[in-house]
């Protein structure tokens, strides 16, 4: 049974995805964004996803759950350019 790592769109499933390479990390862990569920690929939806893939983890259907929200989100000095030239790359 995988680990769910909750990201807001196709961006941060590729950054992800990459770090995790990178981190040999990749393994059982699924980098999924909303619209793997049927939502909107947008921060907004997932308050509402919590309460479903809370229930998958309490059944044992996923054995963790991650979320990654507004990663990319600059104002404040946060996101991803706070790490800079550390970085993965393909």
């Amino acid at each position: 049974m995988p680990a769910i790592l909750l990201v807001e769109g196709a961006t941060d499933v590729d950054f992800f995805a990459a770090l995790f390479r990178r981190l040999d990390m990749s393994r059982d862990i699924d980098i999924l964004p909303p619209r793997a569920f049927g939502r909107t690929n947008t921060v907004t939806v997932i308050p509402g996803l919590l309460s479903e893939l809370l229930s998958d983890f309490e059944d044992g259907q996923i054995s963790g759950l991650g979320i990654v929200a507004d990663a990319d989100h600059t104002n404040g000095g946060g996101g991803f350019t706070a790490v800079g030239s550390s970085s993965p790359t393909n």
